[in-house]
């Protein structure tokens, strides 16, 4: 499908706002890009190596750390979500459909 990428605002943990992508076809559920951490000091949890393929359906990464977080997405709400990390580019997060 041609068009624009669906890009939306996500508060994380009541605290900040991310850019984020929504992508039907992410294979690994959600993602989050190493930088995001940087910027809002997040707490990350070291899981067992993994790999991780992204939107492209090509492996992005292997990774052996998550981080849990609280989304809002206007008033859509989920506590305590794991996202992988991968090199994802231009966003902050990859997040399937809510």
């Amino acid at each position: 499908m041609d068009g624009e990428p669906f890009i939306i605002l996500v508060l994380i943990d009541s605290c900040s706002f991310t850019e984020t992508l929504i992508d039907t076809n992410c294979l690994s559920y959600r993602l989050y890009d190493p930088r995001f951490i940087r910027k809002n000091k997040l707490t990350r949890l070291k899981i067992i190596l993994r790999q991780v393929t992204g939107i492209d359906r090509k492996l992005t990464a292997v990774t052996d750390e998550v981080i849990a977080v609280n989304l809002d997405l206007d008033d859509y709400r989920e506590e305590k979500v794991f996202l992988y990390m991968s090199l994802i580019g231009h966003y902050d997060m990859i997040l399937d459909m809510p």
